[in-house]
């Protein structure tokens, strides 16, 4: 359960449009049906523990936790008139697991002592992919006050891991433990198991997403960003390990805790892959209060986690600054608009080391 850290590959096209967007003033003024765009959209949950602890940091740990994911998108390009044009740079991984498995993990990689006569329910599904591409986007007017844009995304795909853990686990003391877990798993190279088996990943992947806006006569505010509405990634044939893993005594620490390894009993091979992508909703309603303030409700799904938020906006700071509580995560976002420029941040902790949830968005337009 040990995230990779995002790592950033520009190809060609992508840099020159980045110096097309960071020129833009100069080479693009003269036209002005031409105009750059950016956007950065990066959102990262951990119920579990600590978000910087998912690279194997250690720190606090929240029992209970179900799920952990980073979803990351960061696409830049030009429009002109109705049309948009981008790279698109994309990083997605999720872990859904029982409660068992966090409290059970966490004190084996922590090595903190275990509950004494406990049985664990093990299950784990993880998925993790990076891809780049071109989005290409329309956007039309249905009337003045309300926008749809529709996009399409062809992308390369690469950095595969996909599959599911369930078993189960005993603690006989706090200090030792045993296992066995069925495991499906599909990957290019063997970070679970450590085995030197490897094959380069290469998907190719397309999703569709749609984006709304508009305001009604009353003064009422909409926003709504599906994205992955429709999207797959053929992958090819991948390798792939069907197997039971039984955990098998290696030696003990100086503290006395046990270590093990797993001896796997199944099959290893090569099939045909393709991974569906999940649903991501980012959708607000602002309703005016007064001249200077909106009230405003939000909702965000990712990987089937929803949650709700309620807030307040104003014209008093900036073009609009809003502030939006989501109490499930006791997370606090803050948003601010000015001219072309739109900006968020969002986390449950001052200070970042603590915090189970960041969400971070810049966008130029």
């Amino acid at each position: 359960m040990k995230a990779s850290k995002v790592q950033f590959g520009l190809t060609l096209l992508e840099v020159a449009l980045a110096a097309s967007f960071f020129s833009s003033q100069t080479l693009l003024a003269k036209d002005t049906e031409w105009h750059p765009y950016l956007l950065i959209d990066s959102f990262n949950m951990s119920e579990s523990m600590a978000i910087t602890q998912l690279d194997g940091g250690k720190g606090e740990f929240h029992s209970g936790g179900e799920r952990a994911f980073t979803s990351n998108w960061l696409e830049i390009g030009v429009t002109y008139r109705d049309w948009s044009l981008g790279a698109l740079y994309r990083y997605e991984q999720s872990y859904r697991y029982s409660s068992d498995f966090a409290d059970f993990y966490y004190a084996i990689s922590q090595e903190n002592p275990l509950t004494s006569n406990r049985n664990y329910q093990l299950n784990l599904a993880a998925e993790r992919w990076r891809g780049s591409g071109l989005r290409l986007a329309y956007q039309f007017a249905w009337t003045d006050h309300h926008q749809l844009q529709l996009g399409a995304s062809l992308f390369n795909a690469d950095n595969l891991s996909y599959g599911t853990i369930d078993g189960y686990a005993n603690s006989p003391t706090p200090k030792t433990y045993n296992y066995q877990a069925n495991v499906n798993y599909r990957y290019e190279q063997d970070e679970l198991f450590g085995r030197t088996t490897r094959q380069e990943s290469q998907g190719r992947g397309y999703a569709l997403d749609l984006k709304a806006s508009g305001q009604f006569n009353n003064g009422v505010r909409y926003q709504l960003w599906l994205r992955d509405a429709l999207g797959s990634i053929d992958w090819g044939r991948t390798l792939k390990t069907t197997a039971v893993a039984t955990s098998k005594v290696v030696s003990y620490t100086p503290d006395g805790y046990l270590q093990v390894a797993p001896v796997l009993s199944g099959r290893e091979g090569a099939s045909n892959f393709t991974q569906s992508l999940s649903p991501w909703i980012n959708a607000s309603l602002s309703v005016p209060l007064s001249n200077h303030f909106d009230a405003i409700l939000a909702y965000q799904e990712h990987y089937a986690y929803g949650q709700k938020g309620i807030g307040l906006a104003t014209k008093a700071l900036f073009d609009r600054t809003s502030l939006v509580i989501f109490p499930e995560q006791s997370l606090v976002n803050l948003g601010i608009e000015q001219g072309h420029w739109r900006f968020g941040v969002a986390s449950d902790a001052i200070n970042l080391d603590e915090a189970r949830s960041f969400w971070l968005t810049l966008g130029y337009r």
